[in-house]
């Protein structure tokens, strides 16, 4: 809700600034000072973004410290506790059925190629080079 505020009140601030300096005939800096805006938005929702992440990460960490944890946790609960990061039903469901098939498929271990990887719900190729990069050591 704070993000949603911010960047309203950013929105709004951009669009007075950029009628007064067009208003004033000095359309290329208004142009400027927009994309500053752009920029000073784009940074102030990523670090509220990065932050959100956070915190959950953190209260994840405390409640499910296994990944038999994930295995057995409640789809509706767990969405809940990640409901700050955005888009969190999809995020749930795929976390859950990750954990699944880590424990079913993986002998509880998380895979090291890309193949594997990328047959487990919600991982594309760039979050398994990621994965690879650094829970196999491996560049891909």
């Amino acid at each position: 809700m704070a993000r949603l505020r911010l960047m309203s009140a950013l929105a709004t601030r951009a669009e007075t600034h950029t009628r007064a300096k067009a208003h004033a005939g000095q359309a290329g800096a208004a142009e400027e000072e927009d994309a500053m805006l752009d920029r000073d938005e784009l940074i102030a929702a990523t670090k509220a973004e990065r932050k959100s992440r956070k915190r959950a990460r953190r209260e994840l960490a405390a409640k499910y410290r296994e990944l038999d944890d994930y295995v057995r946790a409640d789809a509706q609960e767990f969405a809940r506790d990640i409901r700050e990061t955005g888009f969190y039903r999809a995020k749930a469901k795929n976390i859950l059925a990750s954990a699944r098939l880590i424990s079913e498929r993986f002998g509880g271990r998380v895979p090291c190629s890309m193949e594997d990887l990328l047959s487990l719900p919600g991982i594309a190729r760039k979050s398994a080079n990621v994965i690879l990069g650094t829970a196999c050591g491996v560049v891909e």
